[in-house]
C-alpha cells in the first residue's frame, strides 16, 4: 500500500557523531580478536560473547542514528531515527514554529530531553520545528524547517 506524503525528508546525522558507534565496534572487535593488542590474556568464551553481543548493539544504534526520517502525511507526521520512531496525529498538534537548534537546551545530537521538558529529535545543529502540544513539545531538526511548518499549518487548516 503507497502512502501519500504531503512533505518528506530525510536528514543525514553528522559522521563524527556516528562514527564514534564504529570506533566502539572497532575497539570491542579488537578486545576479542586482538586481546594481545592491549597486554591482555585471552578473554573467556562467555566474555566473547558478551562482547560480540555489545558490538551487534553497537552497530544496530549505528545504524539506527545515522539517519533522521520526516513524513508527513494528511493525517499524521512521523519522525525518527531507525526504530526508533514518533507519530503525532495532526489533530494533537497545537502550532508549529521554526526554531534555531539550541545547544545549551539539548546537549548533544539523537534523541534529547532538553530543559524545558521538550523531546529533540536531532540529527544535525541548524534549524528545526517546534511542534508544540498540549502535554510535551517535540523538536525536529530539519534542512527545510520552514516548509515543513508551512505544510503542518496548511493541514491544520484543512482539518479544522
Amino acid at each position: 500500500m503507497k502512502k501519500d506524503f504531503v512533505y518528506q525528508e530525510k536528514q543525514k546525522t553528522y559522521l563524527i557523531v556516528v562514527s564514534i558507534y564504529i570506533i566502539v565496534a572497532i575497539f570491542l572487535l579488537s578486545l576479542i580478536f586482538l586481546p594481545q593488542f592491549f597486554n591482555l590474556k585471552e578473554a573467556s568464551v562467555f566474555t566473547k560473547i558478551v562482547l560480540i553481543i555489545v558490538t551487534v548493539v553497537d552497530l544496530i544504534l549505528f545504524w539506527s542514528f545515522s539517519e533522521l526520517n520526516i513524513k508527513l502525511t494528511n493525517k499524521y507526521i512521523q519522525f525518527g531515527f531507525g526504530g526508533f520512531k514518533k507519530r503525532i496525529n495532526l489533530d494533537q498538534i497545537k502550532d508549529c514554529l521554526v526554531e534555531d537548534y539550541a545547544k545549551e537546551n539539548f546537549f548533544g545530537y539523537g534523541i534529547r530531553f532538553s530543559k524545558n521538558k521538550s523531546i529533540g529529535y536531532i540529527a544535525r545543529g541548524g534549524r528545526g520545528v517546534r511542534l508544540k502540544m498540549e502535554v510535551r513539545d517535540y523538536y525536529i531538526s530539519s534542512g527545510n524547517p520552514e516548509k515543513l511548518c508551512q505544510e503542518i499549518h496548511k493541514l491544520m487548516i484543512d482539518n479544522l
